[in-house]
């Protein structure tokens, strides 16, 4: 995407709903948590979704990111001339499929649709309106944060650590807020017990599930790492690079000897985070990593390990629920093994 052209369309809201398909439509009312409302209603989707959210203008800032948000206002109020050169494509498509603009590739031309401009700036815009959109940006960083440190989590537990964390939020908003925004979301997806009906989060970053659930049965009276909000935010908006020993200066040392760019000295840290979350050994690391340092000095060498090794005790693992090798072995030590005993 580049410049383009900005023109208003003389279809109405409802109208430009339909530009999707049938399917796309059920997915939005679904993502509403009103399909029987609408099958009550025994009205055409696309009308019903209309007077839904006519109504209930609160529900669109369920469903739309702050990045969305921050496009909408920009192709709201820019001329008739548009950079999107660096507009993410997720962010466009969110717009689309509640009918708010229609955006054509071929043509480089965005059309916005009035009748829903008029419906909702002025609410969006609004101050109480303004501060949802932001706390709810950042719980969904919070909620990033908790599936990159955790790896899977139960959705209970998930609610619990929010709420301890000072979030006052209900199970159900929870359930209203992961439904209404998981389409557009690239970091987590859901899992389903089918015997105990228990739902769990999973982030993409995990390799190997079935690793997890074995340290999880392991030592089943493990909680999840009580993560505090500040941090969950803040591995969140570095999606899933944290504070963790060894990982800054690893960070450090591969944009001056490696690669000497941020983008890709980033990618290569976030990879060995990866592995070290999902459970790789220090000999495995090893395999995976030599050749990477294959031309460096014997010194450099040894910087290079000395950031592996930190980053290999302090790194949260997915399958100790979110504790590093280092909190485990230090949990273990405050309990010891007494043999023999009284016999009676």
């Amino acid at each position: 995407m580049a410049i383009v052209e900005r023109i208003s369309s003389d279809k109405t809201w409802e109208q430009m709903l339909k530009l999707n398909s049938q399917d796309n439509l059920l997915l939005l009312c679904q993502r509403l948590m009103a399909e029987e409302l609408w099958k009550e209603s025994l009205m055409e989707l696309s009308a019903f979704l209309e007077q839904y959210l006519g109504q209930h203008p609160e529900k669109l800032i369920l469903l739309l990111s702050q990045c969305d948000i921050d496009l909408l206002f920009q192709i709201w109020n820019i001329g008739k001339k548009l950079d999107l050169s660096y507009t993410d494509q997720r962010n466009i498509v969110s717009l689309e499929k509640l009918g708010l603009i229609q955006y054509d590739h071929k043509e480089k031309r965005i059309t916005i649709n009035e009748d829903a401009r008029a419906n909702f700036y002025f609410y969006l815009k609004s101050r109480s309106s303004m501060k949802q959109i932001q706390h709810l940006q950042e719980l969904e960083y919070a909620v990033k944060g908790i599936l990159y440190q955790c790896g899977i989590i139960e959705f209970p537990h998930l609610c619990d650590i929010l709420e301890e964390g000072g979030e006052e939020i209900s199970s159900h908003f929870m359930h209203e807020f992961l439904v209404g925004r998981m389409e557009f979301w690239s970091f987590l997806g859901v899992l389903k017990n089918t015997k105990t009906e228990m739902c769990y989060l999973e982030s993409y970053e995990v390799k190997n599930r079935n690793r997890i659930f074995e340290g999880w049965f392991e030592d089943q009276s493990r909680a999840f790492h009580r993560i505090s909000m500040e941090d969950a935010r803040l591995i969140g908006r570095m999606n899933g690079i944290g504070n963790w020993k060894g990982t800054k200066e690893m960070l450090s040392f591969c944009l001056t000897k490696i690669y000497k760019e941020v983008i890709p000295a980033t990618v290569l840290v976030k990879t060995i985070l990866i592995y070290i979350q999902n459970g790789d050994t220090m000999e495995e690391l090893r395999n995976k990593l030599q050749l990477k340092i294959a031309d460096f000095t014997e010194e450099e060498k040894l910087e290079f390990w000395k950031c592996i090794d930190e980053m290999y005790w302090h790194t949260p693992l997915f399958h100790l629920k979110g504790y590093s090798r280092w909190e485990d072995r230090k949990e273990k030590q405050h309990f010891s093994v007494i043999h023999g005993g009284k016999r009676d």
